[in-house]
């Protein structure tokens, strides 16, 4: 029994953060399509979302340095 957990705690240490086809059945079953597709969709964006955000305040920054400068009008 203890050997049997042991292999399943290996198994769970190896897909942890991602989700089998098993996992999204059952979400897909329980809360149904156009959901399961939204949740998936968000949580890949997020980190394009937060690269942008990095990048719009960046050149922000860079066009108040052209003003001090007096190179943008």
């Amino acid at each position: 029994m203890k050997n049997s957990e042991e292999k399943e705690k290996k198994k769970r240490g190896k897909r942890e953060g991602r989700l089998g086809v098993e996992e999204i059945l059952k979400l897909v079953g329980n809360f149904g399509f156009p959901i399961v597709v939204s949740a998936y969709l968000l949580v890949r964006i997020e980190g394009k979302l937060n690269e942008l955000s990095a990048s719009i305040t960046e050149l922000a920054k860079a066009i108040a340095v052209l003003e001090v400068r007096g190179e943008v009008k």
